[in-house]
């Protein structure tokens, strides 16, 4: 599994590795994400090596936006300065003992990938905004083949903070996937995107994962949204989560169980004492869906649905339990 590490100052690290050559130093730098990304790459002098992963595809005449796999020598040390302190959210310091020309024949065979509907598209691995996410997605095996031939891999984090997000162990090294060259029509591809990928990606922020959820409503409970036509949905569904991670829910699977309760049966349905108490008690592996079995028809009837209830500004008893951060919510719409 990856070996999480803090770079505090990468250009110490780095330096360190440069003056005892103990390994190489790249970026992939995603130059489109700032117009002066581009004129500070070639402003490069003493002949940088770096590769347009689009030279040589169908993708040629974007090579204005084309992301780039730079090495890092001694005398390119202002150049990623620069980086460090003006773009550090669009690019990844890669250390490898592989010269740059694997490096650029791999990545530049990942820009298409084969989804989950078996059609080829493109896939934006160059962004560290999709990379970052996507490592984690992807299981330890996985990972070695995904960034083949980079022994680590380190990406800046919401926290400001150089993370390693990837240590190649030393059954991964060896023996090395084979050398996948790039199709220049971009009609094949080898990398496959899998349905556990999507599953992590979706709910791995919380605006992904209130939209999801919004989504999920709209598509399965729009008659019980009604009553709510002049609210935010994304409020509401932002509360439905805390409460529902009151009781330790955060599957996406049981968060939309718990919201279609919430709107379909009852804001305030969890309060009930016999409902409360099998939430309190419920077994980490048990299904929600047996809730529904367990509690006789009667307290189901007993339930008032209330769109006005204060369940959806409140919490149920102890509210310094919930672990939530709401910093991130979807753009005020209302339904």
């Amino acid at each position: 599994m990856t070996n999480s590490h803090y770079l505090q100052h990468p250009l110490n690290d780095i330096h360190k590795i440069l003056l005892h050559q103990t390994s190489n130093i790249y970026v992939l730098i995603n130059v489109n994400a700032k117009k002066i990304l581009r004129g500070e790459l070639f402003n490069l002098t003493d002949a940088p090596k770096f590769r347009s992963l689009f030279h040589g595809t169908v993708l040629q005449e974007l090579r204005d936006q084309s992301p780039f796999l730079v090495q890092i020598e001694l005398n390119q040390y202002q150049y990623l300065t620069y980086l460090l302190e003006n773009s550090p959210e669009h690019f990844s310091l890669i250390v490898s003992e592989h010269s740059i020309d694997r490096l650029y024949q791999h990545w530049q065979s990942l820009l298409t990938v084969y989804a989950l509907d078996g059609d080829v598209a493109l896939y934006k691995f160059y962004s560290p905004e999709i990379l970052r996410p996507y490592i984690k997605a992807c299981k330890p095996h996985e990972q070695a083949l995904l960034l083949a031939f980079c022994d680590e891999m380190y990406l800046y984090n919401n926290h400001n903070q150089w993370v390693r997000c990837y240590k190649a162990l030393a059954q991964e090294k060896t023996p090395l996937p084979k050398i996948n060259t790039i199709d220049p029509h971009l009609k094949s591809a080898w990398w496959q995107l899998k349905e556990h990928h999507f599953d992590f990606m979706s709910s791995i922020t919380e605006s992904a994962l209130i939209e999801n959820l919004g989504n999920h409503l709209l598509s399965h409970h729009m008659d019980a949204l009604q009553p709510y036509k002049n609210k935010t949905l994304s409020q509401l569904v932002n509360h439905g989560i805390q409460r529902a991670r009151f009781y330790g829910l955060e599957t996406r699977e049981e968060l939309s169980f718990f919201l279609g309760m919430m709107f379909e049966i009852s804001p305030e349905f969890d309060e009930h004492p016999i409902i409360h108490q099998w939430l309190l008690n419920k077994n980490i592996d048990t299904s929600l869906l047996e809730l529904v079995d367990d509690t006789p028809e009667s307290v189901w009837d007993s339930l008032q649905n209330n769109s006005e209830s204060p369940a959806w500004h409140q919490m149920p008893q102890a509210k310094d339990n919930i672990l939530f951060s709401d910093n991130h919510l979807l753009s005020e719409s209302v339904l």
